[in-house]
């Protein structure tokens, strides 16, 4: 704590050290985090402004000198994280904004620090503005703290092949200069480490134009004719030549925008992203709808800024093939779950991943019927969980209970819901009636995920939900895998805490399947001959296990009748072929089936799922038997 404390106060003292060991120059202080904040919130008075803070597992140097320029030290600040990696991380340069003139490095420290923990050395970086030189000293500088970043990898842990530039309005221009002009002699000045390259392979524009002569470059003047020694009628050759739009070629690398909704600063912007994806070069853009210029410095936009750049960083640098990344230490775009749900575009056609990583995330669940196509990808089954303990008789603000229903600790609304390698759980105890998961979405599937609790610990309640589990464990006491849903239970492990139920369907009368098990395994810590297969919730309930493997446990007359024969008349409860000692058919109740092998031959995938292709969604399984 003391260290981090002793980091922010170095970085709040930056200005101060930086003038104190300084040379006087010229300066316009008109631009600063307050100064823009105190700007915005004219407008938009819920904003907060943005504030440096040293995460957890990120180091940090201040006010490294990287090139000598005007007769002074131009300097960086750098984050980078603290533990290694064999292969080093991917590096970001970023350039603050402030029309050319204003504005230093310490605006992009907040950022930079929440890049470094998620995997970039990050460079905040200081360059020479209008008052001290015109265009192109800015340039040359950049490319010179380019240079040093490869000079000095080793220190930080960077990897030289992978190395973008982020830029923040006029700090943008100047970041998708350097991405277009990689290469090019004319731009890379005289400063030091020349034997280095100064390329990048990634471009960030945020809020900043990519041409000053383009036609929605009108509204350009003062502060563009500062800084390129002219107006554009006086001298157009340089402002011609300072824009990044000139040179775009099929050696451009990946761009991304963040806009705000003010088109005149992302002028040439649609032309540029035109001719990229005719080079077949990837590019983002994304508008943050109601959102001032310098949104990046204040709240609420700074998240989203973060996140879009993370993201884009994270395809290009690392192969990522996740939409968002949630985390507890605030490695990824979201500490919260829910968070990661209710960013998801609703009715979403393309799927949606979100990778969790490892970590107890306590929160109470709600997949809307709106988000669709969703996958949770855990980092593994054993330690991602995702958990809450309500339960039936818990009251709610009114004094009522919250019922059964209401206990779910994961509500699945959402068609097309998928997830992986996670533990969903009811942390309740053993209180009564506490889901863990409660799913009413269609075509929802799970895999390698374990179902934590004891009664009702699993609810497939839609009546026209499909739903396939594969390679999961199911635990429970009583009636914990409940309600209408047709489900497919395949290679599962179904452990049976106490003596109690398996199963209780509630089967519609007219759907020709419930639930069915294939090829699991049940066992458990209940006593020997105390745990029944099912008893039917309803009157039609359906269930089927097909080539399991029965512990001990089960009962030998395998199923109850919920004490009312006159469900025996209308359930449906059979087996084939399974084994063990649970598997008595000799001793089964009358009123149950054991069915021939033509019988079994009907439970396949196509026959249960009708046109829900699940093996095709996952990229092919074989024979879907």
């Amino acid at each position: 704590m003391l260290s981090r404390l002793l980091s922010l106060s170095l970085i709040l003292a930056m200005p101060l050290l930086a003038i104190a060991q300084q040379p006087d120059y010229p300066r316009d202080t008109t631009y600063s985090i307050q100064i823009a904040y105190e700007k915005i919130k004219k407008n938009y008075p819920f904003v907060r402004p943005i504030e440096p803070n040293l995460p957890e597992g990120v180091e940090a140097r201040t006010d490294v000198p990287y090139a000598e320029a005007g007769g002074r030290a131009l300097r960086l600040d750098i984050f980078y994280p603290a533990q290694k990696s064999e292969n080093g991380y991917p590096g970001v340069l970023m350039i603050h904004g402030g029309g050319w003139s204003s504005g230093t490095k310490a605006h992009q420290v907040p950022m930079a620090q929440r890049l470094a923990k998620r995997g970039y050395v990050a460079v905040a970086v200081e360059y020479r503005l209008s008052p001290e030189a015109q265009y192109p000293a800015a340039v040359h500088d950049l490319k010179a703290a380019l240079r040093w970043m490869r000079a000095h990898a080793g220190e930080y842990g960077l990897d030289t092949t992978k190395i973008a530039a982020l830029g923040c309005s006029a700090g943008a221009q100047l970041a998708s200069l350097l991405g277009t002009t990689n290469g090019m002699e004319k731009f890379e000045g005289n400063h030091g480490y020349r034997e280095h390259s100064s390329t990048v392979q990634a471009v960030l524009n945020i809020d900043g134009i990519v041409s000053f002569v383009h036609p929605e470059a009108s509204a350009e003047g003062d502060a563009a004719s500062r800084w390129l020694g002219g107006t554009r009628a006086e001298r157009y050759d340089k402002w011609q030549e300072a824009s990044p739009l000139e040179y775009a070629d099929e050696k451009t690398p990946p761009f991304l925008f963040v806009n705000s909704s003010f088109p005149r600063f992302h002028a040439g912007r649609d032309d540029m992203a035109k001719l990229l994806d005719s080079f077949g070069t990837y590019s983002e853009i994304h508008t943050l709808d109601g959102s001032p210029h310098s949104f990046w410095l204040v709240h609420p936009w700074f998240e989203p800024t973060l996140n879009y750049a993370a993201r884009f960083l994270d395809k290009v640098f690392k192969d990522r093939a996740y939409d968002f990344i949630v985390a507890t230490d605030g490695s990824g775009d979201f500490t919260r779950v829910q968070d990661a749900i209710d960013a998801v575009p609703n009715l979403r056609r393309n799927r949606t991943c979100i990778f969790i990583k490892s970590g107890t995330y306590k929160e109470k669940l709600l997949l809307p019927s709106t988000k669709t196509n969703v996958t949770f990808i855990g980092e593994s089954a054993e330690n991602t969980i995702l958990t809450f303990d309500d339960y039936a008789s818990k009251q709610n603000s009114f004094g009522e209970n919250i019922g059964t229903s209401g206990s779910a600790s994961f509500f699945i609304y959402g068609d097309g819901f998928e997830a992986r390698n996670i533990t969903f759980e009811n942390a309740a105890g053993p209180v009564g009636q506490a889901v863990a998961v409660r799913i009413d979405g269609d075509r929802v599937r799970f895999e390698n995920c374990r179902f934590l609790g004891n009664q009702d610990t699993l609810y497939p309640n839609g009546r026209e939900s499909r739903q396939y589990y594969k390679n999961c464990y199911i635990e429970g006491t009583v009636d914990f895998i409940f309600g209408p849903s047709t489900a497919v239970f395949d290679s599962c492990l179904i452990f049976c805490k106490r003596d109690g139920y398996i199963t209780a369907a509630s089967t519609d009368e007219h759907q020709p399947y419930g639930f069915v098990f294939r090829h699991c395994v049940i066992e458990g810590s209940a006593p020997e001959n105390s745990v029944y297969l099912g008893r039917p919730w309803r009157p039609y309930a359906r269930t089927v296990f097909l080539e399991c493997e029965l512990g001990g446990l089960i009962r030998a007359e395998g199923w109850h009748n919920w004490r009312n024969p006159e469900k025996e008349k209308t359930a449906y409860y059979a087996e084939y072929n399974n084994s063990g000692p649970g598997f008595q058919p000799e001793k089964r109740v009358a009123w149950a089936h054991i069915l021939s092998e033509a019988e079994a031959g009907r439970y396949t995938l196509d026959t249960i799922f009708g046109d829900w292709d699940t093996a095709g969604e996952r990229g092919g399984e074989g024979e879907r038997r």
